[in-house]
Parts: structure tokens; sequence; C-alpha cells
């Protein structure tokens, strides 16, 4: 029998998103629906799905599918595109919105701007530092458990590289005087010479432009990848610990779009705000 689903899709910070109101619609296998609907070619294209549940927990629950029908727990952008759904479709019509996922309750914060949504914040919670935790193997001559600020010389240039962990991946932050002049391919794979990540890693190069504005581009296994928002995290969290920048930052990426990132002195933690917005709304067949 064929079930016609409703649906939103969202664009936040570079991904679209499918979102479905669980509490209207009835989606009974959310890995084969997620597969369908994010093809490009016979569905309506999207990086995935997030259905929205009630919970008993939060305002709301978050069920979120990869385009390739796999659970995630990789909430950062889906988080921001749920938050700016479930107000604008008056499903939880509040300011701070309480969401439950796979990896615990998560803090949506909705910024308005004459009634209408113009950013959403997000806590991405405490940065990974140790080496042990994130992981990196500390180069002979390293002191304490972390790598910050470490000098990594490449073709007679010497950059500074940071090592954080967010979301259970580890990445490595070079900091760059010029990051149009900057050969990623030779310091990428200069680092895989070292060894220093065993479970792999994420590269950004990040050019700190002010002390409050920085522009990074991101590298994974050799090619240039889409910034990612926890990319952007421990980008800015490499920036302060080197004392580059203040602790809060404005991230500009490739194409000219750009998001905030402060990480709080209290709490430690970090909070990521940029935009979240409705792309279309449609139906889809799903048998």
């Amino acid at each position: 029998m064929t079930n016609i689903i409703a649906f939103t899709k969202m664009r936040s910070f570079g991904n679209a998103f499918i979102c479905v109101n669980g509490f209207q619609e009835h989606v009974h296998d959310g890995s084969e629906f997620a597969r369908r609907i994010c093809n490009p070619y016979c569905g309506i294209g999207a990086d995935g799905v997030a259905l929205v549940m009630p919970s008993n927990k939060a305002d709301v629950r978050m069920c979120l599918y990869n385009a390739d029908g796999s659970e995630t727990d990789r909430y950062g952008n889906a988080l921001r595109a749920v938050g700016s759904y479930v107000f604008e479709k008056d499903i939880c019509r509040r300011e701070v919105i309480r969401v439950e996922t796979s990896a615990g309750i998560k803090v949506v914060r909705i910024l308005l701007e004459g009634g209408d949504v113009s950013a959403i914040m997000v806590d991405r919670e405490v940065p990974v530092l140790s080496a042990a935790q994130i992981p990196v193997v500390l180069p002979r001559g390293v002191e304490g458990s972390r790598l910050i600020d470490y000098p990594l010389s490449v073709g007679g240039i010497t950059y500074s590289l940071t090592a954080v962990g967010i979301d259970g991946v580890a990445h490595g932050i070079i900091l760059t005087p010029d990051l149009a002049q900057t050969d990623c391919p030779a310091i990428a794979a200069r680092i895989g010479e070292l060894g220093l990540f065993p479970r792999g890693v994420v590269l950004e190069f990040v050019e700190v432009l002010s002390s409050s504005r920085v522009r990074l581009c991101a590298w994974k296994q050799g090619d240039s990848i889409r910034v990612r928002d926890g990319g952007a995290c421990v980008s800015a969290v490499a920036c302060i610990l080197c004392q580059r920048t203040d602790r809060s930052v404005e991230m500009e990426l490739q194409g000219g779009s750009s998001l905030h990132v402060d990480w709080n002195k209290a709490d430690d933690h970090l909070y990521l705000t940029a935009p979240a917005c409705r792309s279309t709304d449609g139906t889809f067949a799903f048998y």
C-alpha cells in the first residue's frame, strides 16, 4: 500500500535534510525511506532524513538517518535544521527547544528577528583535547597530554598544528598565514607520514584574518571536503588555544558563507550559531 508522506526540505550550513513530522506522519521503515527520498535521481535528494517524533524526555525526539539509510548520531547540522523546522511548523513554538537524540538530549536556541527565525544556536558541548582520547600520537619532545601549536615544517614553511576531537572524530587544525598559497596536499601527506592519527583525521586549514574572524577549508584522505560544523568548532578552539583569536570567532567558509562559534569560558562548551532555512515542502509516495 502506498503511503503519502508530507515532508519539508531544510538547508543547514551546506547540508540538506528531509524533515518529517512524526506526530502526524507514519514512516514504518526510516532506513528505507531515507534511501529512497534522499536519492537525487528517483527521490528528492538530500544528505539525510530527520524524523521528528514525540518524546517523554524532551520537547521532541530526532531519529536521524544518512542518505544511505544508516542511522547516525552526528547531529550538528541536522539539529539546527530540526530546531528551525519544529519552531516554524508549530510543533514546538519555544525559543529554547530540548531535542532527544541517540547521543542524549541536546538544546537548541531559536534566534528571532522580527518574529522570524534568523539563526539557530546549538550547544556543541565540550571539545576533546586529551591526546589519548582524540586519539593522536604525541611527537617526540612534546610534553603533557595535548598537541597544541606544534610546529610542523613542510617545504621550508613552518605551520602550527593542533589536535582536537569532537563527535568521536579526530581533527588536525593547521594555522597558515595564507590559505590561498597553502599546499594542502603536501601538508596532508606529511601528517600521514608522521603517523600522528592512528584512527584517521579530518584536517582543517585556517587563516586568521583578525582576532575575531578566520577563513578555513577542510581535507580528508587527501581531498578537499566541505567544512562541517564540528570542523568549524574545533578550528575556533585551535585558534583560541594558540592565542590567535578571542573566544568568539566568525568562521568564513569557501563559497562566502559564514557561521559563528563561541567557546564559553564558564562551562567550557562550544556554541555554534548559523542559519537553517526551509527549502521546499512536498509529499513523497512511499510504499
